[in-house]
């Protein structure tokens, strides 16, 4: 499902829309225009849209001829749904109707206004979530993966590798996991630096045990480490990810619960506050957060 608001956004959505689609063989689009009230005096909608017909009917065949423009000659199944209601409740509540398996929102500027608000929009959604930057171009060789060696992460891991097996594609993936060292280390007697290797040796050791029992293949996994110390471990990986001119971030959704599976951590969270400049997908296991969310919904 593919958040459109008829922006300078809707661009980049729809260009990366097109060839995200296309490498990932997608079966079926929803391109979803929500509107907090589509009903207006004739003469307002007539100088503001220059049109008599029913508003959801113009906006809906106006989004359609600025995707077909892209979208002409592709094989996917497309849809458009223009919709009434409050935008963050009313889209939610549209892709869990349609079952879909991921949101692809644009990420904007916060001068320009934040359309579908992304933090809230990853924690209310059952669906795994995909934040598009402006201006970015669909790539998928070098991701990075901010893992805890939970089985959350080992889902993601496993996923981006079933991805790549399956599309042929020569990925190279990075994964990392911040090492924090902790507050009382110095009643043990060892210095930062000296408690930050023990950690630094235990986190390795964790991170080799975590990709030996990953189901990934020949995948080309490289694992990376960071000390949080002077930032936070999302703003490392920020860092990292910069540093290795990486195209796609990769997170999971908080937890070593099915019952955290439709929650975020902090650290997602926080990454989305960053606007990171890559495109990053916050990974859900779906069966997982629906049964929290219907039995959230029956309290």
């Amino acid at each position: 499902m593919i958040a459109l608001d008829f922006s300078a956004m809707d661009t980049t959505l729809i260009d990366y829309a097109s060839d995200f689609t296309s490498f990932f063989g997608v079966e079926k689009v929803y391109f979803v225009h929500v509107q907090e009230d589509l009903v207006m005096p004739e003469e307002v909608k007539k100088e503001l849209y220059g049109t008599d017909q029913p508003l959801d009917e113009f906006l809906a065949e106006r989004m359609k001829a600025q995707v077909e423009r892209v979208f002409a000659d592709s094989k996917i199944a497309r849809h458009y749904l223009v919709a009434e209601g409050k935008v963050l409740d009313t889209f939610v509540h549209w892709a869990k109707v349609k079952d879909v398996d991921l949101i692809v929102t644009g990420v904007k500027n916060a001068s320009e206004g934040s359309g579908l608000i992304p933090k809230k929009l990853a924690r209310k959604a059952a669906a795994s979530v995909l934040f598009v930057p402006q201006k970015e171009r669909f790539s998928f060789d070098k991701i990075m993966l901010g893992t805890d060696f939970s089985e959350n992460s080992r889902h993601a891991l496993e996923t981006v590798a079933g991805w790549a097996r399956e599309r042929g594609q020569s990925v190279e993936v990075f994964c990392h996991h911040s090492i924090s060292v902790p507050s009382g280390y110095s009643k043990t007697g060892k210095t930062y630096e000296q408690m930050l290797e023990v950690m630094k040796r235990h986190a390795q050791k964790s991170c080799s045990d975590f990709l030996a029992q990953s189901k990934i293949g020949d995948l080309n996994v490289r694992p990376l480490f960071s000390n949080s110390q002077h930032y936070s471990p999302s703003e490392q990986l920020l860092r990292e990810a910069k540093a290795n001119d990486i195209n796609f971030v990769v997170v999971s959704s908080r937890g070593r619960s099915n019952f955290s599976a439709l929650f975020l951590g902090s650290f997602a969270e926080e990454l989305i506050s960053l606007e990171i400049p890559m495109p990053m997908l916050i990974l859900k296991e779906r069966k997982q957060a629906l049964g929290v969310w219907e039995a959230l919904m029956r309290l």
